[in-house]
């Protein structure tokens, strides 16, 4: 399995921290402005992207009466995950007001753009997988699947005004979801 961008930007910020702990002037004020950004949107990509989407399938067998329990147990932890999102939004915001930073985001606005495409497309990939070789799920399929990823994804781009390559759509795809 190669190794995610996502995974990549969370390992250079570690290391930059590192550095920066150990002698703050061997850090760039700029790279290190660069490293905070793309870690933030790795970040925002795994909790309001990747997570959220896999939840559908657990909420989807809890609606059939199966798992109902985990899927209580779930429901917890995709509510942390909801607020975990609105908290990098907030960092996020906080930050991209200053123009210094808002400079840097924009000087990498393309990398960006490529660490929520590929979670967006790993997404695709699971729900591919999740519905290969015979396997189903009552209320579920590979296009609502693609669909529930789509809406989460949309607001992060059109939030910080990134160009996006799909059409989400205009509501929930997936009604139960509002339930959990």
């Amino acid at each position: 399995v190669s190794q995610s961008r996502y995974v990549e930007h969370m390992r250079e910020l570690e290391v930059l921290g590192c550095h920066y702990r150990l002698d703050p002037t061997s850090v760039d004020p700029e790279t290190l402005r660069r490293g905070i950004i793309r870690a933030m949107f790795a970040l925002i990509g795994l909790e309001g992207i990747e997570f959220i989407s896999s939840f559908a399938c657990t909420f989807a067998l809890a609606e059939q009466g199966i798992f109902v329990g985990v899927g209580q147990l779930v429901q917890k932890i995709m509510l942390d995950e909801m607020l975990h999102t609105k908290m990098d939004f907030a960092i996020l915001d906080i930050l991209l007001r200053d123009p210094v930073w808002r400079a840097s985001f924009e000087a990498i606005k393309p990398e960006i753009k490529a660490i929520l495409d590929e979670v967006r497309l790993k997404e695709y990939g699971w729900a591919d997988y999740i519905f290969s070789e015979g396997r189903s799920i009552i209320g579920l399929n590979v296009p609502l699947m693609n669909e529930w990823t789509d809406y989460n994804c949309a607001p992060i781009y059109d939030s910080f005004c990134i160009e996006r390559d799909f059409e989400p759509p205009c509501k929930d795809p997936i009604s139960f979801m509002q339930v959990w």
